[in-house]
């Protein structure tokens, strides 16, 4: 599980840093060899973090039987995987239409969410979790689930969510369109306009 969504997210990365040159997350940082060394280090706790499920498995002696809940985790995965996927698909094919250089995308999944592959990504560490829980065989293993609660903490409050909303609005916070945009469309958890989140735009 993990490694699919490892090959799938670093194929994405790597294919969009060779389209732009760059990767805009990391401007104004490489310049700042301690605030550089200070983000890589918080990226490998993250990831380590985000990994204990699996690292309580693989250490395990005995597999467990297959139960209800690795039926559930893997469902959870498998549709934050297609969430991401598809979201990422269709942001890479908005971005290479010369007609939408300097555009911000509301079409797809992007019509329900501004940030549909953050959820994705948030449902499968949730997924990965479940379909572990059934294999621990301590009660402190399920510490683990400060992997997918990590996750969902970070990209929605600290360096995911909050930072793109931050540079767009900077790009386009006086586009009328934009705030539109905004005031129609779910910040986080990809649903129809029937259930607009509203306080969390």
């Amino acid at each position: 599980m993990v490694g699919l969504w490892a090959v799938r997210l670093g194929y994405y990365l790597v294919s969009r840093v060779a389209k732009t040159g760059k990767d805009v997350r990391f401007d104004g940082v490489k310049e700042q060899p301690a605030k550089f060394f200070v983000y890589w280090t918080m990226q490998a706790v993250w990831v380590f973090v985000s990994l204990l499920p699996v690292l309580f498995v693989n250490g395990a002696r005995s597999t467990a039987p297959l139960a209800a809940l690795d039926a559930l985790g893997i469902l959870v995965y498998g549709t934050g995987l297609c969430l991401e996927a598809v979201a990422d698909y269709q942001k890479s094919v908005f971005k290479a239409q010369p007609e939408n250089k300097g555009r911000f995308i509301d079409e797809g999944l992007w019509s329900y969410s501004r940030h549909p592959n953050y959820f994705g990504e948030m449902m499968i560490w949730w997924g990965v979790f479940l379909t572990c829980a059934p294999s621990f065989t301590s009660t402190w293993q399920y510490l683990a689930v400060a992997s997918p609660l990590t996750v969902m903490l970070l990209l929605r409050y600290v360096s995911g969510v909050p930072l793109l909303e931050k540079m767009a609005e900077q790009r386009w916070g006086d586009s009328a369109e934009y705030q539109e945009y905004k005031a129609r469309t779910n910040l986080f958890v990809p649903l129809p306009r029937l259930f607009k989140d509203t306080h969390t735009s």
